[in-house]
């Protein structure tokens, strides 16, 4: 099923043991964007299994489908990864949640840093929270995710830590401090595998302007590792995505 469209559908999409009812934004993206018809087929994951299936029926606002096979996957990381994110301004959240979602971030925490430009308006936070959420079910489905990543939000980072659990690692970009290398500390982290797996691990991403003192404190307090991701300095949306990347590229090789 590589390259197949794929859709996430809730419990009560299923109408028989081998049907499935598709309706609202997907049958729209079905109907009207792919223009797909009776006969032909896309994937589906449902209650966390993956089918491939074809369509049966179509109606004016919702396809009827039925299931060819179901599918083995193997496309989610081994542990989870939280991704807690100081808000970064403009676009550059969308930017992050895509490719985030993309490279295998399994939750997102975002936290009004210190630094942080933007701030969210309390009566717009549930809209903003649904639109984020929306985004990263367009990329689970694009990357072929057999799980949508959630999207909390937390006001500082000190609740943004009491919500999310796992080994705490910390980008900090400060010289003199002679923190260790991202690569080194991702070495050690393979050495308490068993925790890792059972515990999952934290990444914190600080805003444009970076964690300050107080918020560095709030990691070290929870044996949170500070660490450096080299000589060059990296953009707010760049970092978490890079940082996840290399950690499943020297971590997943383990499976």
């Amino acid at each position: 099923m590589v390259g197949m469209q794929r859709y996430f559908l809730e419990a009560d999409a299923r109408i028989a043991p081998d049907r499935f009812r598709v309706a609202g934004e997907d049958a729209h993206h079905v109907l009207r964007v792919l223009r797909m018809r009776q006969g032909d087929r896309f994937g589906i994951v449902s209650e966390g299994e993956t089918y491939e299936v074809e369509i049966v029926d179509v109606q004016e606002d919702e396809v009827i489908v039925h299931v060819i096979a179901q599918m083995a996957s193997a496309s989610e990381p081994p542990f989870a990864v939280t991704l807690v994110q100081g808000l970064p301004k403009g676009e550059r959240l969308d930017e992050l949640l895509m490719h985030g979602t993309e490279v295998g971030v399994t939750q997102f925490v975002i936290f009004e840093g210190v630094r942080s430009v933007a701030r969210w308006d309390e009566k717009k936070r549930t809209a903003k929270l649904e639109r984020c959420q929306r985004i990263v079910k367009e990329a689970a489905e694009q990357s072929q995710r057999n799980v949508v990543p959630r999207v909390a939000y937390a006001p500082d980072l000190a609740s943004a830590l009491q919500q999310s659990a796992g080994y705490l690692i910390a980008p900090y970009e400060v010289q003199g401090q002679g923190l260790p290398p991202l690569k080194l500390a991702l070495r050690q982290l393979n050495e308490k595998r068993d925790r890792l797996l059972a515990e999952g691990i934290r990444l914190v991403i600080g805003p444009e302007g970076g964690l300050d003192g107080a918020e560095v404190q709030a990691i070290q307090a929870q044996e949170g590792q500070l660490v450096t991701l080299g000589a060059r300095i990296l953009r707010t949306e760049t970092a978490g995505v890079v940082t996840v990347a290399q950690l499943l590229y020297e971590l997943e090789s383990e499976r």
